[in-house]
């Protein structure tokens, strides 16, 4: 269960027509408090993660070293700020140590959101 701050995920998809990979899920996370549409940041966010998921103790993406890292990834300071806000209160992305680290906690949710509705399901005898 998550504690402090909650995100609430909001989806749309089109029955067998939506298709949701990476860029789909990040950009429906980027776009949850959004006054417009922030699809553009998606590839920032996918470096993000990426340079969050390096192993060792002089790579990665260290938190002290945040004017260097919004620069080197071509956004501004506000939208650096945003995605790591977004991918930390979601769950993929925590902090440790003074480095951002890749984290389970996302995919587990899901996961534990697809069993409650896959018994939900067999429960009401839907399949």
């Amino acid at each position: 269960m998550p504690t402090g701050k909650e995100t609430i995920i909001r989806m749309r998809l089109s029955p067998n027509t939506q298709s949701v990979d990476r860029d789909y899920v990040l950009k429906t996370l980027l776009n949850l408090s959004a006054r417009e549409d922030k699809a553009d940041l998606v590839p920032a966010a996918k470096q993000i993660i990426e340079l969050s998921a390096q192993r060792g103790s002089d790579t990665g993406l260290f938190v002290k070293n945040w004017e260097e890292n919004y620069k080197k990834l071509g956004i501004t300071q506000s939208q650096y700020f945003y995605i790591i806000k977004i991918l930390r209160r979601s769950g993929i992305i925590d902090k440790s140590k003074g480095k951002f680290h890749v984290s389970k906690k996302f995919v587990e949710h899901i996961r534990s959101m697809v069993k409650t509705m896959d018994d939900w399901n067999t429960d009401l005898k839907v399949y």
